[in-house]
């Protein structure tokens, strides 16, 4: 479009027919002609609600308050898309408080702080919050590896089923033990990816402490030795999900 007036584009969305389609309407400026101006490039989106054959038609789109309607014909023609079901959405809430740092917000992370020997107890809870059944759930708990004695996470109950299946909107909790074990008594077993240790420049797990002798000089008792060491809960879990001719 040639002309030396800027166009104002008002509701400017996409068109489809098939299942149910949410368009998201936008608003676009196209400022005068220059010679050598590149084309305005825009993206535009929607949401399909219901699964199904989905066609995007073409676009519609107001100026001068006059609607109109823009089809897509030849190569560049109707466009169309397999819209598929819903999947299973598994939510997990902690008792950890969040960590401080920036992060994926689909990607949560725990910290606390434990010092060598401390025990706490806290909860994990698993929620299908969709309407489909989860047929198999599975949990597999990453963590460093110990030369000996307890290992830092630790299920509270042995019955405790680390496979298990959840009908809609139903949960699980399942509780855990933190054990603060020694960062220095970690085994590497072959670069296994069980192993996960990182250093922090901050101590997070504190061995520091202090007496004041007789001349007021400050000693430490036991030096520095705190790491941050990283463990994972992955959740594995398979549902049932109907294809668009019911397979």
């Amino acid at each position: 479009m040639s002309t030396t007036e800027n166009y104002i584009f008002r509701e400017l969305c996409l068109l489809a027919d098939g299942c149910v389609f949410e368009s998201v309407p936008v608003r676009l400026i196209l400022p005068a002609a220059n010679e050598g101006a590149a084309p305005a490039r825009i993206k535009l989106i929607g949401v399909p609600r219901t699964p199904g054959l989905l066609t995007i038609t073409g676009y519609c789109c107001e100026v001068f308050g006059v609607r109109n309607v823009c089809k897509l014909y030849g190569p560049k023609g109707p466009l169309k898309v397999e819209v598929l079901p819903s999947l299973a959405l598994l939510q997990l809430v902690s008792s950890l408080p969040r960590a401080p740092i920036e992060e994926d917000h689909n990607e949560h992370s725990a910290e606390i702080t434990v010092y060598s020997g401390q025990i706490f107890e806290h909860s994990l809870t698993v929620k299908n919050s969709s309407a489909i059944a989860i047929r198999k759930v599975h949990l597999q708990i990453w963590q460093p590896k110990v030369s000996g004695g307890p290992s830092m996470i630790e299920l509270v109950s042995e019955d405790t089923d680390t496979t298990f299946s959840l009908a809609p909107n139903e949960e699980k909790d399942i509780k855990f033990r933190i054990f603060g074990i020694d960062p220095t008594a970690t085994a590497d077993d072959e670069g296994s990816i069980d192993e996960k240790i990182v250093e922090t420049a901050l101590p997070l797990a504190s061995t520091h402490a202090e007496t004041i002798n007789d001349n007021g000089e400050a000693h430490d008792l036991i030096p520095y030795t705190g790491r941050l060491l990283t463990c994972q809960f992955l959740f594995q879990y398979v549902a049932d999900v109907d294809g668009p001719e019911g397979e």
